[in-house]
């Protein structure tokens, strides 16, 4: 049975369609990849992956925890899960400065592998944007010696006169810190 020149036609502009979805697809998940939540601390920007925010969330009184590390702030009760919120200037060494009216947490999945990824909440001083980087926008981070610990900085983002520290979300937390981040979330 041959095919008739309108189905023909009708094929190649199915065809056309499903191509435009999956390179629009495809865009969309490039762009989600480039896409950071930006935030400030002090007056340096940071980001982190859109991709790994789950929520940002207005700053509630935090439960205390004894004998943790001094840069867990202590736990949120979020929908019934125990989340351990950090205190991401005690984590990076910054001067002590108490939570403004702006300050925000950021709820986030970390860990290095899917099965070992924990929820965590970030103390910032304010959330500025979204943020989509091109490829030629991001930068990888400069040397520094040894005795500085830059781990968790992924890359450098450039926009305009903007330079945006890129976190790591999955090496912000040691194994060590991890361990004990779970044991904290368990009880």
């Amino acid at each position: 049975m041959e095919t008739s020149a309108a189905d023909q036609q009708k094929e190649k502009t199915d065809v056309n369609k499903f191509d435009e979805a999956d390179s629009l697809y495809r865009q969309m998940s490039t762009d989600a990849e480039n896409q950071y939540v930006a935030f400030k601390l002090g007056n340096e920007e940071y980001g982190v992956k859109i991709l790994s925010v789950q929520e940002i969330y207005s700053l509630p009184v935090l439960t205390r925890i004894p004998n943790t590390p001094p840069f867990i702030k202590g736990v949120i009760n979020l929908r019934g899960d125990v989340i351990p919120i950090i205190d991401l200037r005690t984590k990076f060494n910054m001067e002590h400065q108490e939570t403004g009216k702006n300050s925000v947490i950021i709820v986030a999945k970390t860990g290095a592998e899917e099965k070992n990824l924990k929820t965590i909440g970030m103390v910032v001083d304010t959330v500025s944007d979204v943020l989509t980087f091109s490829r030629d926008n991001i930068q990888d981070m400069p040397e520094f010696s040894s005795g500085i610990n830059t781990r968790y900085i992924e890359k450098m983002g450039k926009i305009g006169d903007r330079l945006v520290i890129l976190l790591n979300l999955e090496k912000l937390l040691s194994l060590e810190e991890l361990t004990q981040i779970d044991s904290i979330s368990r009880k």
